[in-house]
């Protein structure tokens, strides 16, 4: 295996990384809850707690379709030779890419995936 497709094995493992590690940051406000929620506020004296009730799930929605839009960056991202710079990289502190380094090194047979799932655990 040379150097370009050990790049390339790299960016596909880090892109699975920073795939899951961003989309660990979706929160978790469903339409039922709303709809529990408001009903129980159904009182005048309580209008504004609906209003801000109604709110949070806007941003929470807001927060989920950011979240999905970068998600869809990365799985449409192609490899570039200086692709570690990339913004979408950025997004997440960390990627272990001395760590990606040694299982490639150790399992180069196996496919990118494989290689994903032995570093996640």
């Amino acid at each position: 295996m040379d150097s370009q497709q050990k790049d390339i094995l790299r960016f596909r493992i880090a892109k699975c990384w920073v795939n899951e590690q961003i989309g660990k940051r979706r929160s978790y406000a469903d339409a039922e809850r709303y709809k529990t929620f408001n009903e129980e506020l159904r009182d005048k004296e309580l209008s504004d707690a609906r209003v801000l009730l109604r709110m949070i799930f806007k941003e929470v929605d807001s927060h989920n379709s950011k979240i999905k839009s970068k998600l869809t960056l990365i799985e449409n991202m192609n490899y570039k030779r200086n692709w570690i710079n990339s913004k979408m990289f950025n997004e997440v502190s960390y990627i272990p890419i001395k760590l990606i380094d040694k299982l490639i090194e150790v399992n180069s047979d196996k496919d990118y995936y494989e290689i994903y799932r032995m570093l996640i655990g």
